[in-house]
């Protein structure tokens, strides 16, 4: 059967295409959330791209570093466009293609053989954060080569994190090779949407009373210490203890995935596990001391998939390109100060695993196929600490560019009553429903009882689109705050929607009025509310807001423009 894009698939794709219709030049990017489906966003782009363009020669390349990725690409570009002219480029899938109009290769394997391909127009890049700004790097070399012979390639990036732990956003630093994120579906509020529509499962990270220790721990380019972070956090009765606990909290979970530091720490973790009376197999990368060939490896991630095993353990294994929905239980062992990898990691367990009999073309049929199914959420014990310093899933601390100051506390709000961490956003508990208190001191560094617990599914939002008349704009100051502006959408005769756009109080707020002001203007986002002011004519305006009206709230949640919207970041 023909693989028929989703809705949100389509938009992506046509994004890209939009992109370059109206002018773009420029490296764009799309952002999408660990399985919403960014093959089938790759293979319905590359399908546009041939469609429209292909009377002309025209070459375009699928990179990734991972034979799995390049598989699970491909087989959706073939269900989509069952007769593509594709070929692999892939020393793991033992294919060295280079003439077919599209190629999908490793990075590994067409690195040293740019001349090959000869003219190629399009280089697309899943995973497209591991792309370095060093001109060093594999994924730079190869595009500065093949730019030798066509000069205007354009780079095509796609990712669930659209950051970089030194760099930031992808679009900034010096050397950035993204000018532009044209679909951001990784938002806070397009998040959430994937979640309500039954297109990505929920999180339900649960309190744990053991925690790691991490006092003395150096940190090397960023990151811990990987050997100061090992001896951390190996110790035989920490390993006894917290699979003890797992086995509490996770005892009736049926496919586990264990994220561990360092490989003796993950053979060891298996072994507890093991002993403890869980089946469990592990992969690790190949090391002089601790030998793994990718068949091993590979025959091992089959086996626990097939369910051969009730848990795995990996170290640097399973952070990108395992799909696995059946996983319901992530225990969270890795450390880490990289919010790429948090991400990654967590993302492993956002697929939903759909229970047979229901309708997967609708919004509740998925919605009730999640929740009647052996997985209707998946679990996280985080023994690392991870959530409360790095943010959650959904709205994560973005990393800084390298020298400018550091982010500030992760944005979640812990409940006194039950202990759940919540979106430093949010009014009351998700888990437990009580109120917080409007003057709340978000407690950021909890005790160890203080941890997450369980939550409950958000409720249905209602939401209602009205056209605007008008848009006013004025300077707003608070006294304590950074100035802001105050935007107001005139919608009726007399009903009036508010918001404001804060340029100046930095992290994700800055980010998210950035990320505004791009959505309008082709002109850079002006660091001040003064500049912003002054230019604030160019700005486009929305034809229509969608505003969401429950529970007293009248939060502006999407805008329409007069051309199809292009989102930015």
């Amino acid at each position: 059967m023909k693989l028929i894009p989703r809705e949100y698939q389509d938009f992506a794709a046509r994004a890209l295409i939009e992109y370059f219709q109206e002018g773009g030049t420029g490296n764009p990017l799309v952002a999408a959330p660990t399985g919403v489906g960014k093959s089938v966003m790759i293979a319905r782009f590359l399908n546009l791209v041939f469609e429209m363009w292909g009377y002309q020669p025209l070459k375009a390349m699928m990179l990734t570093h991972s034979k799995i990725l390049i598989e699970q690409n491909l087989e959706k570009l073939l269900q989509l466009w069952p007769t593509a002219p594709v070929g692999i480029c892939s020393a793991g899938l033992k294919r060295q293609d280079t003439k077919n109009p599209i190629i999908f290769g490793g990075i590994g394997s067409v690195a040293n053989i740019p001349l090959y391909f000869g003219h190629v127009d399009f280089i697309l890049v899943d995973e497209a954060h591991m792309i370095s700004l060093k001109e060093s790097g594999q994924y730079r070399q190869f595009i500065n080569d093949i730019k030798t012979v066509n000069p205007n390639c354009v780079v095509v990036g796609f990712t669930a994190t659209k950051f970089r732990m030194g760099q930031g956003l992808l679009t900034e630093g010096d050397g950035a090779l993204f000018t532009d994120i044209v679909c951001d579906m990784t938002t806070m509020d397009a998040f959430n949407w994937f979640i309500d529509e039954g297109y990505l499962c929920r999180l339900r990270p649960v309190v744990t009373e053991n925690e790691y220790d991490t006092t003395g721990v150096r940190t090397q380019a960023g990151e811990y210490h990987q050997g100061d972070l090992a001896a951390a956090v190996d110790k035989k009765n920490l390993t006894e203890a917290v699979i003890a606990e797992s086995i509490r909290i996770g005892r009736d979970k049926k496919s586990w995935c264990v994220f561990a530091s360092g490989v003796k720490h993950t053979i060891h973790m298996a072994d507890e596990l093991n002993r403890q009376g869980i089946k469990t197999t592990y992969v690790h990368s190949n090391t002089k001391e601790f030998k793994m060939s990718d068949a091993e490896v590979e025959e091992r991630i089959a086996a626990y998939q097939a369910g051969e095993y009730r848990a795995i353990v990996s170290n640097g294994i399973l952070t990108t390109g395992f799909d696995h929905p059946a996983l319901d239980f992530i225990v969270m062992t890795r450390k880490t100060k990289s919010v790429v990898l948090w991400i990654q990691m967590l993302g492993r367990g956002t697929r939903p695993f759909y229970e047979f009999g229901y309708d997967l073309s609708t919004k509740e049929g998925r919605l009730d196929a999640i929740a009647n199914s052996d997985k209707p959420y998946c679990l996280v014990a985080d023994f690392a600490g991870n959530c409360r310093e790095l943010g959650p899933i959904n709205d994560p601390q973005i990393p800084k560019p390298k020298g400018k100051k550091e982010p500030g506390d992760a944005p979640v709000r812990i409940c006194g009553e039950c202990g759940t961490y919540n979106h430093a956003s949010a009014t009351c508990c998700e888990h437990c429903g009580v109120e917080f208190p409007r003057l709340l001191q978000l407690n950021v560094k909890a005790a160890k009882e203080e941890l997450i617990k369980e939550s409950k599914p958000a409720e249905p939002i209602e939401v209602k689109i009205f056209p605007v008349k008008r848009v006013e704009y004025a300077p707003h100051n608070k006294p304590g705050r950074p100035p802001s502006i105050r935007v107001t959408y005139i919608t009726g005769q007399t009903r009036r929607t508010l918001e404001w756009i804060c340029l100046e109080h930095g992290g994700n707020i800055s980010s998210r009025a950035k990320n505004w002001w791009r959505q309008r203007c082709d002109i850079p986002p002006p660091d001040s509310t003064d500049e912003a002011l002054m230019i604030i004519h160019e700005l486009r305006e929305p034809t229509h807001i969608h505003v969401r009206v429950d529970g007293g709230r009248s939060d502006i949640i999407n805008y329409d423009f007069a051309k199809p919207l292009v989102e930015t970041e």
